[in-house]
């Protein structure tokens, strides 16, 4: 199987911090509750994938094991997303000569965050690649800031307006006043590609959605502890629970997946919010003490790592293991230390997302379908993490940045 047969084309932009971006928002609205519930991982009724543009998803395993897991066929699959995505074009080439001089609104969810800068600011540099004028709404994850970029953006009378994570629901009568102007409004990273034909219908007068792929991170994270635990893993779930709909998407991803390639694993979990994210140690200590058997701990996104490896530290427990999602750079570092019990961590490269949200947008400026841009994710682990840097940055490890630049230049006529 070639890479590029795994990264089949879902409309997405990573990932990976829209959690640094959302959290800002969630801080204040999540449930405290830091209990831990145990489940079996019998799978529920599977409802298919809902993404109108998106095909099949690469990180879902197509068979369940009749008596245990294949463990063959998932490694396979996760030695495909440990080695450095390539290039693949989302669509036809499009010519943007006619898009000079014409204006393209960035407005990030919070752009004082290390995630939404890095992406905001790629999609400058893709512009000047293109030739277009991309300008930043700067923000700090306030709803009265993105109501005012857009009204700014509107004003301007932007090419189209980007979204970069911002919740699409509270501006829903900018983007009508933005459809009235002939101004295309896309929704970057703010749903999952699961859910995102449904949830992006019920917003009315979006453009275009470019959901994020948190359910595939998911279910490659199931996979892999399911191959390091030959089949026999103690799971504990670690969710963020005030990232609400997000965060439950992801985990019915994880059990799924898990209950599909691991009929002998177990699901325990212990919930947790951001808002009281510091409260994490006191609730991994709890799961562990009641579930001693536990020998992973799968925390939905990566910001929660440290605080369950000072749990560890404080119980002296040497014998969990670590698998999440974000793939940040302070956590990638942690993984670099000997006999951390870090052992992976699913990434996205953030500067290609602000290529694949100017793409989509060009694309609707001039008039085209939207496309289905592709998905490139990574599965760091101690063999290969030092390939993002030492210390690691969060644009390294993804392969050659030149070679998405490329892809672009070419695709767009400007190479």
């Amino acid at each position: 199987m070639q890479r590029t047969g795994m990264l089949r084309r879902l409309m997405v932009t990573l990932g990976a911090a829209l959690l640094m971006g959302v959290a800002v928002v969630a801080s204040g609205c999540g449930s405290s509750d830091s209990s831990a519930t145990d489940s079996s991982a019998a799978a529920p009724a599977d409802t298919g994938a809902a993404a109108s543009t998106a095909t099949q998803d690469p990180g879902a395993s197509t068979t369940a094991p009749a008596s245990g897991p294949d463990l063959s066929a998932l490694e396979a699959k996760l030695a495909e997303f440990s080695a450095a995505p390539q290039f693949t074009h989302p669509g036809p080439p499009i010519d943007v000569a006619s898009l000079k001089g014409k204006k393209f609104f960035v407005i990030p969810l919070a752009y004082n965050t290390e995630f939404n800068k890095l992406q905001a600011d790629a999609t400058v540099e893709a512009g000047k690649v293109a030739g277009v004028d991309v300008e930043v709404h700067s923000t700090t994850g306030t709803p009265a800031q993105w109501q005012q970029g857009m009204a700014r953006a509107i004003q301007n009378k932007a090419a189209a307006i980007i979204l970069q994570g911002p919740d699409p629901n509270i501006l829903v009568p900018q983007i009508r006043q933005a459809k009235a102007a002939g101004i295309p409004v896309i929704s970057s990273h703010y749903v999952d590609v699961d859910d995102a034909a449904e949830t992006l219908k019920k917003i009315p007068n979006l453009t275009v959605g470019v959901p994020g792929p948190f359910s595939v991170a998911s279910r490659l994270l199931a996979d892999y502890v399911t191959v390091a635990s030959k089949g026999k893993a103690k799971t504990l779930y670690v969710p963020l629970d005030d990232f609400g709909a997000l965060q439950a998407t992801m985990k019915k991803a994880y059990e799924e997946e898990l209950a599909k390639v691991c009929p002998d694993c177990t699901v325990t979990t212990a919930n947790t919010t951001f808002a009281k994210v510091a409260d994490t140690p006191s609730a991994i200590q709890s799961a562990l003490r009641r579930n001693p058997d536990i020998d992973w701990i799968v925390p939905a996104f990566d910001l929660s790592v440290p605080y369950i490896e000072t749990a560890l530290k404080t119980m002296n427990n040497r014998t969990t293991n670590i698998a999440s999602f974000n793939a940040t750079s302070a956590v990638l570092k942690l993984m670099q230390q000997d006999n951390n019990p870090l052992k992976a961590d699913v990434g996205e490269p953030i500067p290609v997302m602000g290529y694949t949200s100017l793409d989509q947008a060009m694309r609707l400026a001039l008039g085209e379908k939207p496309v289905e841009e592709p998905v490139f994710m990574r599965i760091f682990t101690p063999e290969n993490v030092d390939e993002a840097g030492t210390p690691p940055t969060a644009v390294d490890g993804y392969g050659d940045p030149q070679e998405f630049i490329d892809g672009y230049k070419k695709l767009w006529g400007v190479g």
